[in-house]
């Protein structure tokens, strides 16, 4: 967990299970919901952090494409 903050390394952690379950990332919608997040706006500035720390990437404009690094 370091270099995140707890919020940041729940989301780090719903994405690396879901990705093992199904094989493909899952949307903003769904972690939006599944961290209880009121908008996708936050799950956005989320998944930045976590691209700028390093420990994800994604293709931008493309749903679905987050790739876990760490």
């Amino acid at each position: 967990m370091q270099g995140l903050t707890k919020k940041q390394y729940g989301i780090y952690d719903y994405i690396k299970k879901y990705i093992e379950q199904n094989k493909y990332s899952p949307s903003y919608e769904e972690i939006k919901k599944a961290i209880q997040l009121s908008s996708k706006s936050g799950v956005y500035c989320y998944i930045k952090a976590l691209e700028e720390r390093g420990w994800l990437t994604r293709i931008h404009g493309k749903a679905r494409s987050i790739k876990l690094i760490k």
